[in-house]
């Protein structure tokens, strides 16, 4: 304990140089125990939403059905078998459920859900979604033939309570059934995901729709304890055998098992970031130690102590250090993010941006968890002593006669090997921070050399300091170009799949996808378009969302009904095939479908489809197609809800002549949308037409890209804030050496603006330094990534939707600029007030105080 009580006060002794590390690391640890608490706490939001109101912790199925969810593959509930006592203690609830897509049609409004029939008893004790009904009452089992919808699809269908909806869903032997249900509740999760797809009715309602009496196509369990998921799933696989598949909500939502990943790789990099600059400040702060403290060790080693008792005890110190700056952070954030998870963050004003992802609501509630601070703190403390064992092992080679000399072992003296690369003589006699005797006023280039001269003086505390700023801003702009690469990804893939840059279409179409609000004037404004110098390419598009049936299976989808020679030109979807080929001009009935809808459906490649949508005049319509392709864009959510038909079937199908509902648009410059569309609403007399971006066609695209650069703009601070601390701790002990020589100067003429000067140019010189070296750092791990790729893939399931398997980091000038630019100016602007401390008006005091 003695090395413990030594380093302890050697700590305390140098409140101000070991302060501004404490700060440093604490402020670190405390943005990053915030950011894991925001992260942990939308995970586990999206994971109790999705699991809590609709999936379950774990499922059973008839084997096969999650790849094909055909009512072939459904089971009766007495072939399962009896669970042993161990696995139903650790079940909090279970209940069978009988699955369908359908098409539910109310009034002229029609939407593809899908619809769950439920055991209005048992379903309470594994969802929750009873206890979220914002009007009516949940399904009773004693009340046959009502239905359930959430606030989202009831305001779609245009219904109220008592509304009568009518489903049309493909039963056993593939007939098509229609019944009619009246509207009992309508709930709200908090997600538009959940909300607006599913439709529940009572089993033996479903059973009877399907043609499918007695059988559950799953079984539904919800667990004591999430965190079993996979345990309990293993044992239910060897107790139901190969007859039966089990699933934990991991492959149930891939969508959100690939976000908490994802969250997770974030997590990890910030974290690895923090770890690198508490590395180097930790160093840099000891070195500053063992550089003040050798006349001290001197003495020590003078008096018998062994150079082990040296190298322990600064090892301790670096630990001190690592323990109270972690310490510190940790509490701080703890009392930040426990707050908040109370209270509760909104973000109202991002809130489809998190929505988008399945499950998140507009309301987070960060969460602290135990693991992640001891983690933090370890790895904290872990960084701490492997950074003081370089300034350890120095001080431990000191011999008394170098140390009370004031000197440092091998070649980094005060003319070693930096001194001698980066310092030298000035060239002639100065007067301090004057110029040279009888030489005219100084220019800034003398300033700076001065300045560099003054910083090589200690090239080790120096070149500690200035790896730090390297190492902040290059790992700043690598994960800023990971960053936009993968903000610039999600918006290339979805306007180059699905949107366009911008569209014009029907003022209320968007809000209702009604098929009856046409684009006014159409042809006209068609013919038009390409006339105008930024428009590269236009498309019409009719759209409606419809339910798609093979010989034995449906599906809901978004039906784009597209000009077969236009639209390649606009999107790049018939670039995506992997089977057949795209629509041709003379093509009438054929469609193009993803490959996950492929199999889904059981079809291929020239196998006979089913399309149904409602009509302009409010009537459900059918037409059969041939799939003629088959395209994966990368996106399992876009290659399973998405198909593409003829433009002129389109209009058939749903009674609009020649009618269409929007004009697709590429545009030269994308980010030159907003100025573009102002010019041709300045030319466009058709007052029924809106002008919509892509930022108002995938609002949760460009709200994501808006989080994305909120993100970045909190990381830059705390790199900043953290590199910044430790360049002022650099400049603080230089200053407090320079006392004495500082009010010397004083005390024979010299000015105090000179000697502030001279701080900031020594910060200055610091800060260019750093962010030439991180550029170009940052530069080289960039384009390194970006020849080969990030992999996003994990768990064996697809990327986000908007997103590829692989994200290419893409660097741009901002990005890069705007950081180098900033960091100098940033550290003058941290030392100006030492810098004006250090020339005190009073050089006695200055004196006295030396």
């Amino acid at each position: 304990m003695r090395f413990f009580s030594l380093a302890w006060r050697n700590v305390l002794r140098h409140r101000e140089r070991n302060g501004f590390t404490l700060v440093a690391i604490a402020l670190g640890v405390a943005a990053l125990t915030v950011a894991w608490a925001l992260f942990d706490g939308s995970n586990a939001q999206m994971v109790d939403n999705m699991t809590g109101h609709y999936t379950g912790h774990v499922q059973v199925h008839r084997a096969g059905y999650v790849n094909d969810p055909s009512l072939e593959r459904t089971f009766g509930a007495d072939e399962l078998p009896t669970l042993p006592a161990t696995l139903r203690e650790a079940l909090g609830g279970e209940s069978g459920r009988l699955e369908a897509s359908a098409l539910a049609s109310a009034g002229d409004h029609a939407r593809g859900v899908r619809v769950v029939g439920v055991d209005a008893t048992r379903e309470p004790t594994v969802t929750a979604l009873g206890r979220r009904m914002v009007q009516g009452t949940y399904l009773d089992h004693r009340s046959p033939g009502d239905i359930v919808l959430g606030r989202a699809l009831a305001r779609a269908l245009g219904v109220e309570l008592g509304s009568m909806i009518e489903l049309r869903a493909q039963g056993a032997g593939g007939h098509m059934r229609v019944a009619r249900y009246r509207l009992q509740g309508i709930y709200d999760t908090g997600s538009d995901d959940v909300d607006s797809r599913q439709a529940f009715i009572a089993l033996a309602d479903a059973q009877a729709l399907l043609l499918a009496p007695g059988v559950l196509s799953t079984l539904v369990l919800r667990l004591h304890d999430r965190q079993a998921t996979e345990s309990v799933a293993t044992q239910l696989r060897a107790v139901l055998g190969p007859a039966f598949e089990v699933h934990g909500w991991p492959a149930l939502l891939p969508e959100v098992a690939q976000s908490i990943a994802f969250h997770e790789t974030v997590g990890y990099g910030v974290m690895a970031l923090l770890f690198g600059i508490v590395a180097i400040g930790v160093a840099n702060t000891l070195w500053m130690s063992v550089l003040s403290r050798r006349s001290e060790f001197g003495v020590m080693l003078a008096l018998g102590t062994r150079p082990s008792q040296v190298f322990v005890t600064l090892l301790w110190e670096g630990g001190l250090i690592g323990v109270l700056g972690s310490l510190g952070g940790l509490a701080a954030g703890s009392a930040v993010a426990a707050w908040a998870g109370h209270s509760g963050l909104s973000f109202d004003g991002t809130a489809q941006a998190l929505q988008s992802l399945q499950g998140a609501t507009s309301t987070l509630h960060p969460q602290v968890r135990a693991s992640r601070l001891v983690s933090l703190g370890g790895g904290v403390l872990a960084v701490s002593v492997l950074a003081a064992l370089y300034p350890a092992w120095r001080a431990a080679r000191l011999t008394p006669w170098q140390a009370l000399q004031g000197l440092s072992p091998g070649s980094w003296t005060r003319r070693g090997l930096f001194h001698r690369l980066f310092g030298g003589s000035s060239g002639g006699r100065t007067d301090g921070v004057g110029a040279p005797s009888g030489a005219p006023a100084p220019s800034a280039a003398w300033w700076w050399t001065l300045a560099w001269r003054n910083l090589t003086r200690h090239p080790s505390r120096t070149g500690l300091t200035v790896l730090a700023l390297i190492f902040g801003l290059g790992a700043f702009i690598f994960l800023a170009s990971f960053a936009t690469g993968y903000q610039a990804q999600i918006v290339n893939n979805a306007t180059s799949l699905l949107s366009g840059d911008a569209q014009l279409q029907h003022p209320d179409f968007q809000a209702t996808l009604q098929p009856r609000l046409t684009l006014p004037d159409g042809p006209r404004l068609l013919a038009w378009l390409p006339q105008l110098q930024r428009v590269v390419a236009a498309s019409p598009r009719v759209q409606a969302v419809a339910v798609l049936n093979s010989a034995m299976r449906s599906e809901r989808v978004m039906m784009l009904g597209v000009d077969p020679v236009r639209e390649p030109d606009v999107t790049s979807l018939s670039r995506t095939l992997v089977a057949g080929r795209y629509l041709r001009r003379d093509d009438d009935q054929v469609i193009v479908i993803g490959r996950r809808l492929a199999q889904l459906l059981d079809a291929g490649v020239g196998t006979q489809v089913m399309l149904t949508a409602q009509g302009a005049q409010g009537l459900l319509a059918s037409q059969a197609y041939t799939v003629v392709g088959l395209f994966d864009t990368g996106s399992q959510g876009f290659d399973q809800a998405v198909a593409h038909v003829p433009l002129a079937g389109a209009q058939r199908l749903l009674q609009l002549d020649e009618a269409f509902h929007s004009i697709g648009l590429r545009l030269a410059d994308r980010a030159q949308a907003a100025a573009t569309l102002q010019g041709i609403r300045a030319l466009m007399s058709a007052p029924r037409v809106k002008l919509l971006t892509w930022q108002a066609l995938l609002p949760e695209v460009a709200r994501m890209s808006r989080v994305i650069q909120q993100v970045l703009g909190l990381l830059l601070a705390i790199v900043f804030a953290m590199v910044c601390g430790m360049v002022l701790n650099t400049v603080l002990l230089s200053l407090s050496e320079r006392r004495r020589d500082f009010a010397t100067l004083l005390a024979l003429g010299g000015r105090p603006v000179q000697i502030v000067r001279l701080v900031l140019f020594e910060a200055g010189a610091l800060g260019v330094v750093g962010a030439i070296g991180g550029a170009v750092l940052g530069t080289v791990l960039s384009w390194g990534a970006r020849v080969h790729g990030i992999s996003l893939r994990t768990h064996a399931v697809s990327a986000m939707p908007g997103t590829t398997d692989i994200v290419y980091p893409q660097l741009t000038l901002p990005v890069v600029l705007w950081p180098a630019l900033s960091l100098p100016l940033v550290v003058m602007l941290v030392c100006l007030v030492p810098a004006m401390q250090a020339a005190p008006r009073r050089p006695v005091r200055a004196l006295h105080w030396g």
